[in-house]
């Protein structure tokens, strides 16, 4: 619940099976588009960036949730999340399977 309404979310660390080992402490940024609201459970916030979004090419063109990648200041490369592509994934999925966090 994010400020007394219930709400649909998805966990972006199960969304793309990442293995490693989860933080202590998850984050959950709400985002709408389109009229849909979600959820999306985050391992970290890393701020604002302007940043120039590049395609990811062929190999990465069947990775649903996608849109783009960036590289960083410090020359590490960060993946762009497809928000319209992941709210339609939530919101055609069985409510059991994506919501989380719920007390």
């Amino acid at each position: 619940h994010v400020r007394s309404r219930r709400q649909r979310q998805m966990c972006i660390r199960d969304r793309f099976k990442e293995q490693s080992q989860p933080p202590r402490r998850e984050s959950v940024v709400v985002v709408r588009q389109a009229g849909l609201r979600a959820g999306l459970v985050v391992d970290h916030l890393a701020g604002e960036f302007q940043t120039v979004i590049k395609p990811l090419g062929k190999v990465f063109e069947r990775c649903q949730g996608l849109g783009g990648f960036t590289i960083l200041g410090d020359g590490n490369v960060a993946l762009i999340l497809d928000i319209p592509s992941l709210l339609t994934q939530l919101t055609s999925a069985p409510e059991t399977r994506t919501e989380r966090l719920e007390a």
